[in-house]
């Protein structure tokens, strides 16, 4: 579903370059979009990581040109602090916190990494840089427009303040940048997730036909389809951004109370001589904060009755899961 909402957004960016902003024709090229990293991807990880590499370098690089670019723009009126809507905080929250969804992929691959120590400390400067650059770019932004423009823009805050100090020509070439920051992140979790729906099926969770192997690209090809497919649908049924993004965000917020969860348990019933790769320092505190802000942000998000259509969504997905499960494990155990 991620992948769907990412494809908007990049459909988005190129509607902005071409002066269009239809939305069923903007969907057909989210299609293609899909269709194009699907095919990348089921081609080997040798070419989609290529893809990859290419792809980040132009994002990181864009938001720091941005950033530093914007210092000499900012007007320090705009910068003062104006009192909102607290009610809709815990909304706004939830959506902020897509731009840090992903950050657990890193443990994806563990049984492959050699130093398990890595992972968490890879995890630590990810989220380190991604903070101190999503927060540069939100006080340049601010700087250049000022809240009162803002609050009419939508989602095109960023590229509106490209334009400011750029003009339509390098404004157009900011939102080309932007579509490949977005197809980047698309790879990433294409390339991620197809391996999580691989290993679900391997060990019975699911159906066995996603483990299957592609005889001559030697990529699990079936789940990566179907990972395409999702979003597909997504990019069909969905027309409001924020829409999709509060329902993902609603559905991976049930998984991190879970985690919470199970971190607390296994701490506490770890024996203090029992050896591990790594410990995380106040773990039980930690667990236990972790639990309770997302059990918040669940609660107030959920309360909103403008978030029905969402939570209903994310509810069903959710759902969907449970025969799933079943009648794949109930297969794996007659076969």
């Amino acid at each position: 579903m991620a992948i769907g909402a990412l494809t908007i957004f990049a459909a988005d960016s190129l509607g902005i370059i071409l002066r269009y902003h239809e939305m069923k024709k903007l969907a057909i090229v989210a299609l293609i979009i899909i269709a194009f990293l699907t095919g990348a991807n089921i081609i080997g990880v040798k070419t989609s990581g290529i893809v990859q590499d290419v792809l980040t370098f132009l994002k990181v690089a864009i938001w720091i040109v941005f950033t530093l670019c914007g210092i000499f723009f900012i007007k320090s009126i705009n910068l003062t602090i104006v009192t909102g809507n607290s009610s809709k905080l815990a909304t706004a929250v939830l959506i902020a916190i897509w731009a840090y969804l992903g950050f657990e992929e890193i443990t994806m691959p563990a049984e492959e990494i050699k130093n398990l120590r890595d992972i968490p400390l890879a995890i630590i400067i990810t989220i380190s840089f991604a903070t101190i650059l999503y927060i540069a770019v939100s006080i340049v932004t601010l700087g250049i427009l000022g809240p009162s423009k803002l609050a009419t823009l939508g989602k095109r805050r960023v590229e509106t303040a490209a334009r400011v100090m750029w003009g339509t020509i390098g404004g157009d070439i900011f939102s080309l940048f932007m579509v490949f920051s977005i197809v980047a992140v698309m790879n990433g979790v294409l390339l991620a997730n197809s391996r999580l729906l691989f290993a679900f099926a391997r060990d019975g969770l699911i159906s066995v036909k996603l483990a299957k192997v592609h005889s001559k690209f030697r990529t699990p090809w079936i789940a990566i389809l179907t990972q395409a497919l999702i979003a597909s649908l997504v990019v069909i049924f969905f027309t409001t951004i924020a829409e999709v993004l509060s329902m993902i965000d609603f559905v991976l917020l049930v998984p991190y109370l879970f985690v919470s969860a199970a971190l607390l348990v296994q701490s506490i019933r770890r024996k203090s001589t029992e050896k591990a790769p790594f410990r995380l320092p106040c773990e039980k505190i930690i667990a236990i904060i972790a639990f309770i802000m997302s059990a918040i942000l669940i609660v107030n998000f959920a309360i909103d009755p403008s978030n029905l259509k969402a939570i209903a969504y994310g509810v069903t997905a959710i759902i969907v899961g449970i025969p799933i499960y079943f009648i794949s494990t109930k297969a794996r155990k007659t076969s």
